[in-house]
């Protein structure tokens, strides 16, 4: 990530992004595209490595249950309750947790519409890798993302003192205080959505009904 006010929020020269290590380690030119980009394996060794060293990284705490759904037209799927790893990383590395959310990225490399996604979801499971439609018809046909999108960025969480080895009670507090916050965030967005398309709206119904001049 290298956009100016996305870096400020965050108070970084850069973001890692944490993908999965297939992606990074197994797919030729693929690899090293997103290496040229600075994206790192999503392991705990390289995550800790990465963060110990004064580098901020970005990770999807649901993985592959989660992106395998990307493309889904129905709704938005976050898969958190059962997932501490992030927030004991947190708490090992002395790192804060920043909530943030991206909205139009399941959408953003096209609707899957392909059969079988049942198939694709078990097998995604069973092999731990993510096997998803990506859309061919990208923007200049290429690997960018269709539409627009809008990432929300929430308060920092400070997970406290550096602990090696945190008691799960501990992880498990830090985990609620992100899911909390993270919930927080999306419901504020949702609100803001809706009063920007309320004040739109509320516009569009002026301009219809302004009275035209008599000639």
């Amino acid at each position: 990530v290298h956009s100016a006010s996305a870096l400020r929020r965050f108070n970084a020269k850069r973001v890692r992004l944490l993908v999965h290590p297939l992606l990074v380690n197994a797919f030729p030119l693929i690899k090293d595209w997103l290496r040229t980009l600075g994206q790192l394996p999503c392991d705990r060794a390289t995550a800790f490595g990465a963060l110990a060293s004064g580098e901020t990284c970005a990770i999807v705490p649901g993985g592959v249950r989660e992106v395998v759904w990307a493309g889904r037209v129905d709704k938005e799927r976050l898969y958190l309750s059962d997932v501490y790893g992030f927030a004991r990383l947190a708490i090992r590395s002395g790192a804060p947790l920043v909530p943030t959310y991206t909205f139009g990225e399941s959408l953003s490399m096209g609707p899957d519409w392909v059969p079988g996604f049942e198939t694709r979801r078990k097998l995604s499971y069973l092999l731990n890798a993510p096997i998803r439609f990506v859309s061919l018809c990208q923007r200049w046909c290429a690997p960018f993302p269709n539409g627009r999108l809008v990432t929300a960025v929430g308060a920092p969480i400070d997970p406290g003192p550096i602990d090696d080895s945190p008691s799960r009670a501990r992880v498990k507090a830090l985990h609620t205080a992100y899911v909390d916050a993270l919930t927080d965030l999306l419901l504020d967005a949702a609100r803001r959505r809706r009063l920007g398309e309320a004040a739109r709206a509320l516009g569009r119904s002026q301009t219809q009904y302004v009275c035209p001049g008599t000639s």
